[in-house]
């Protein structure tokens, strides 16, 4: 696998996992429980390691829709102005330094992820693709 092609696969899997640990959080604010978001799966090399050599990347883009479908569906259970929806969220990076460890509220953990993150991990897969695509590899990506 080229370097181009571990990155692609990091990103997805990172998406995927992400969206994980949000729909299980999206889940305890529907039900009025205590919530937290820790990435540290969705930035762990081992997990992500094992995901990339197990999956093809046209079934990690899946994985990604899937677990998007996922926390869509887990969103919608939460009513517009839920109690008490304080979530301990946990960050890290690549390398597994703590980035961020702090309460904030569930609709702002959202919007980050809706207006940053996201925005920010699709503008790189677009530069990646236009890395590909200016190197003339002839490079495909799934989907």
């Amino acid at each position: 696998m080229n370097d181009l092609s571990v990155e692609v696969s990091w990103l997805l899997c990172h998406l995927a996992l992400y969206d994980v640990d949000l729909t299980l959080a999206a889940r305890n604010v529907a039900k009025g429980a205590p919530a937290v978001v820790d990435n540290a799966t969705a930035v762990c090399a081992d997990l992500i390691g094992s995901l990339v050599a197990a999956n093809s990347p046209s079934q990690l883009v899946d994985l990604v829709a899937a677990n998007a479908a996922e926390l869509a569906a887990a969103l919608e259970t939460i009513s517009e102005d839920p109690p008490d929806a304080a979530v301990r969220v946990r960050l890290y990076s690549r390398s597994g330094r703590q980035l961020f460890d702090e309460w904030l509220d569930w609709r702002d953990l959202i919007e980050v992820r809706v207006t940053e993150h996201l925005p920010r991990h699709t503008e790189y897969l677009v530069r990646l693709a236009e890395s590909v695509g200016a190197a003339g590899e002839g490079h495909r990506f799934p989907g």
